[in-house]
């Protein structure tokens, strides 16, 4: 059952620091697991497409929002049950997301309740694949153990995007950027009684012994393996959107650093950290289908529309404005450069 919790500042603040108390039976399958901050607008279609894989739980981490995400997420954790929520309370020393991370694999009761968890951000759409049909969660790591045997698989991202644009649009990101680009970048689906600790956000330590898996089912160690491999399945990563979601990115900072400080992102990073080598790969019409319908599902409880609808004038009328402020900076940065 969904609902809305709080941690304080020093819940889960010691870095993959191991589980205090041993892992209970689990009595569910996959939990996804993610941290959010000032992601409103994004918040539904993330959520219809994870409860479309068939997450038997979804948990939100979230912390400092002013784009009245936090009405939306109550409203969204209080109406569908496989949603919960927890503010995450962070001192600006401390990354939200390492913290979040944590307190999910040491202290939380309900992600203690699953067997597999999934690690992914609000701008991840993760695409389990068996043959060539988009599997659910359950499917998917049923096949990790009786076809390979692993306890954990990294998928590759794959970078989705367009053209470069200047303003925000407000349509599903599955529909808006269908060019792709397969990375060597990956974020980890995984076995809970076979973690020992996040090696990065988007690796995982496992029990000696256990194994994990990469795209194309290959045995790999530690580092990342020489080659991205999609045979299982993928992460689309919706990392370029338009220039001034970009900006609202930057403002946010990364996860992985301090709440204050620590490194930024350069506008300029738009354009460089484009892929060159990219192809078609459009979302899969019926599953965009599927994907309307759950969000149309999501959107007929009054309180989430009416919360949604409260974030999106709020965020268009900021973006509206600082695309605005930003039109000269993004068409200097577009202009092609003399040799």
């Amino acid at each position: 059952m969904g609902g809305v919790s709080q941690i304080g500042v020093l819940e889960g603040a010691n870095a993959w620091a191991p589980r205090a108390t041993p892992w209970p039976e689990p009595t569910k399958k996959v939990i996804v697991v993610a941290s959010a901050r000032n992601e409103g607008v994004y918040l539904l279609e993330w959520v219809a497409h994870y409860l479309l894989l068939g997450a038997d739980s979804i948990l939100i981490y979230t912390n400092d929002n002013s784009d009245g995400s936090d009405e939306l997420l109550c409203a969204v954790a209080t109406h569908v049950p496989q949603v919960s929520v927890v503010f995450n309370e962070t001192p600006a020393s401390l990354s939200a997301q390492r913290k979040a991370y944590q307190h999910a694999m040491s202290a939380s009761p309900l992600v203690a309740e699953h067997e597999w968890a999934a690690v992914v951000d609000l701008d991840e759409l993760a695409f389990p694949r068996i043959g060539t049909g988009i599997a659910t969660l359950p499917e998917f790591v049923a096949l990790m153990c009786s076809t390979y045997g692993a306890s954990a698989i990294r998928l590759n991202w794959q970078y989705q995007f367009d053209a470069p644009s200047l303003e925000y649009r407000s349509d599903p990101v599955g529909e808006l950027y269908p060019i792709a680009a397969v990375t060597r970048g990956v974020k980890s689906i995984f076995r809970l009684r076979d973690f020992v600790r996040f090696r990065t956000v988007h690796r995982v330590d496992l029990l000696h012994g256990k194994l994990t898996i990469d795209g194309a089912g290959r045995p790999v160690g530690e580092e990342p393996a020489e080659e991205a491999a999609t045979d299982l399945g993928c992460i689309r990563h919706y990392w370029h959107r338009s220039f001034v979601e970009f900006d609202a990115r930057i403002a946010r900072g990364i996860g992985t650093q301090p709440v204050q400080g620590g490194i930024r992102r350069s506008h300029a990073d738009y354009f460089s950290r484009r892929p060159l080598h990219a192809r078609h790969d459009p979302l899969d019409a019926a599953w965009l289908a599927k994907l309307r319908e759950s969000l149309a599902s999501l959107r007929s409880i009054a309180s989430i529309a009416s919360a949604e609808s409260q974030v999106r004038e709020r965020v268009q009328s900021a973006l509206e404005r600082r695309a605005r402020e930003l039109r000269p900076l993004f068409e200097s940065l577009s202009r092609p450069r003399s040799s």
